[in-house]
């Protein structure tokens, strides 16, 4: 009753679903037809549009075998049949708040965010390479989205959906906060002027790069290269 629900008869159904619905969560049966929830388990963890999504896998079969097939597609949590209702809504509610910590983690780290421990394998790689291709494009003002995807193989909406999905933030946002994070970084390291920094994170405008820099820190550049 907490959720809106949507329900299909299998695995491949639930495939050609998930474009055009992309839930916070998954709940699949292990045994179904055309496509088992082992298989599609695997297909949704192995797809990057779809990697971060919790999943959850019910069987009525009970060996160990199972189980760890299970969880090494990547499931997120395996529930015996019979279940009580108020264990797989403890098991949902649990892992939608690690979903909410998360992306607050994004939320509240400026730059250059690798949460081995709390992303999969999937997901952590997609960050990294995030993370590098800003590196290796700071200085370049033109940088943009559309270049980031590109990169990626990933068309511009496909990359937008999954970022937002992940991070819980705008790409546009996050690009700008590495480069202010790394200004702030530059700042404090180095003795370069306002001007240099303002060159080497990308940005076109100095008086734009003083506002966005005091907005995103509550200080000025002055402020801190005199501390």
């Amino acid at each position: 009753e907490q959720f809106d629900v949507r329900t299909v008869e299998n695995g491949k159904v639930a495939l050609d679903l998930l474009p055009e619905f992309i839930p916070d969560l998954i709940i699949s049966d292990v045994m179904m037809p055309v496509l088992d929830g082992i298989q599609f388990c695997r297909k949704v963890k192995n797809t990057i549009e779809t990697s971060h999504i919790p999943l959850i896998l019910l069987s009525a079969k009970t060996d160990i075998e199972t189980q760890i097939s299970g969880l090494e597609t990547g499931a997120d949590d395996y529930i015996e049949k019979p279940f009580k209702p108020n264990l797989l809504l403890a098991k949902i509610n649990s892992l939608l708040l690690n979903r909410q910590k998360l992306i607050a983690q994004f939320r509240n780290t400026p730059a250059d965010i690798t949460l081995t421990n709390q992303l999969s394998r999937r997901d952590n790689d997609f960050m990294q390479k995030v993370n590098e291709l800003i590196k290796n494009h700071l200085s370049d003002s033109e940088f943009s989205i559309e270049i980031l995807s590109d990169k990626l193989n990933m068309s511009r909406a496909t990359f937008y959906r999954k970022f937002s999905d992940l991070t819980g933030i705008k790409p546009a946002d996050y690009i700008r906060r590495y480069r202010l994070k790394t200004a702030y970084d530059l700042f404090m390291n180095t003795g370069k002027t306002t001007q240099e920094v303002c060159e080497l994170v990308g940005f076109q405008s100095i008086s734009h790069f003083r506002k966005s820099f005091k907005d995103e820190f509550g200080l000025t550049p002055g402020n801190i290269q005199k501390a």
